[in-house]
Parts: C-alpha cells; sequence; structure tokens
C-alpha cells in the first residue's frame, strides 16, 4: 500500500508539473494575412540625385573556382566577377578589376588602392571594424 501512494503521489506530481508548463506556454500566432495585391510603389536603393562614379576599383583574388578565376584566356571570370558587374550594369558605373593576392586585399582595400573588394570575403568583426 505504501509503495502504490508512493507512485500515486509521484505521478500526480508528475502531472501537475505538466500541466503548470503546458499551462504557461504562450498562444499560438494567429498567421498574418497574405497580401492579394502587388505593391503599387517598388521601393529603390537608388539616391535621388546621379553620382557619378567614374571607375570603381574591384580587388580580387582570383583564384577561387567557380567564385573567380582565371580562364584558359586570361580572362577573370566566375560568380563575384559577374556579380560585380551585374551590379555596375544596374547602377551604371564601370569597374577595373584587379587581381590581387588574397594577404594583402584588405590592407589595399584601407589604403585605398581598391575602392571595393570582391573575392568570397565575409564580414568579420575585425573587419567590421574597418
Amino acid at each position: 500500500m505504501k509503495r502504490s501512494m508512493k507512485l500515486l503521489t509521484l505521478v500526480s506530481i508528475a502531472a501537475m508539473m505538466l500541466a503548470t508548463l503546458f499551462g504557461c506556454a504562450p498562444a499560438p500566432e494567429e498567421p498574418t494575412a497574405v497580401p492579394t495585391e502587388p505593391p503599387t510603389e517598388v521601393p529603390t536603393l537608388v539616391p535621388e540625385e546621379e553620382v557619378d562614379l567614374g571607375v570603381v576599383t574591384v580587388g580580387m583574388n582570383a583564384e577561387y573556382p567557380p567564385f573567380e578565376y582565371v580562364d584558359e584566356d586570361g580572362n577573370i571570370t566566375g560568380f563575384d566577377p559577374e556579380l560585380i558587374q551585374a551590379i555596375a550594369d544596374v547602377e551604371g558605373f564601370e569597374i577595373e578589376i584587379v587581381n590581387t593576392r588574397w594577404d594583402g586585399i584588405f590592407v589595399a582595400l584601407a589604403s585605398g588602392e581598391f575602392d571595393v573588394v570582391i573575392s568570397a570575403a565575409t564580414i568579420t568583426a575585425e573587419r567590421a571594424e574597418t
């Protein structure tokens, strides 16, 4: 009898704990309505007045196919060069890609040798500071 009473007490306590846990859970959120009409205004990131950037010098280490590499004709190609060219085409500026060593690419950017770097580069805490 003592054993069954202890078991009943433990099961009761467990049931109360579960009820407390599930009773305190937040209510599920209502799904948001999906707009049926397309937006009438398309936001733009282009400044209102035109800015002539001239030729933008792009630093790149073209040794990481398929992201960037030098093809058999000596042209720098791959995802990153095509991406920066597409951006330049849309925004209306010219680019000059400079193939450089990876270990000096951010030093060259900081010194003004390049206007931008695109070489499968990621933002790190250290790079974000500069």
